[in-house]
């Protein structure tokens, strides 16, 4: 015969009371950090191309880098802030075809730029590079905010 060990509903009241509010304080503090991380590479990415427009090249590469990391650090966010929903798969499809573009056109942001540096002829497609570069990840930013229109809660 099956024997069940007897259950204190008391302690495992307890427990669940716990573990609600340990995800309360984690989704706040992956919300938060994730705005963060938003903003922060918004200001870092307008701060790049003003830096570089205006020729400013020691400080634009050190604000390339913090873009980069910052970018790196907003897309860790979301996907820790994202599993506590579920997403429709075509809009999430579409985002993740964005934000995997614009990281795939990183290298040629970087390759042109450092080409820019012997010689002002590689100018041109280095902007085309930025161009495409920012163009996804704003994409993919907006992309991510439809995902939400109809995303639901996980419980």
């Amino acid at each position: 015969a099956d024997v069940k060990p007897a259950v204190n509903s008391r302690n495992e009241s307890r427990v669940m009371v716990n573990l609600r509010m340990r995800d309360v304080i984690l989704s706040a503090v992956n919300t938060t950090t994730f705005l963060i991380n938003l903003v922060l590479t918004v200001m870092f990415l307008v701060l790049t191309i003003r830096s570089g427009k205006m020729g400013l090249r020691n400080r634009h590469y050190l604000l390339v880098t913090l873009t980069f990391l910052s970018l790196l650090g907003a897309i860790w966010q979301a996907e820790l802030f994202g599993r506590g929903f579920e997403f429709d798969q075509v809009k999430l499809t579409v985002h993740l075809c964005f934000a995997i573009s614009a990281l795939l056109s990183f290298p040629g942001v970087v390759f042109t730029g450092y080409k820019l540096i012997s010689g002002p002829t590689w100018r041109q497609t280095h902007n085309r590079w930025v161009g495409a570069f920012v163009s996804l990840v704003g994409f993919a930013v907006l992309t991510a905010l439809y995902m939400f229109v109809d995303a639901q809660r996980k419980t």
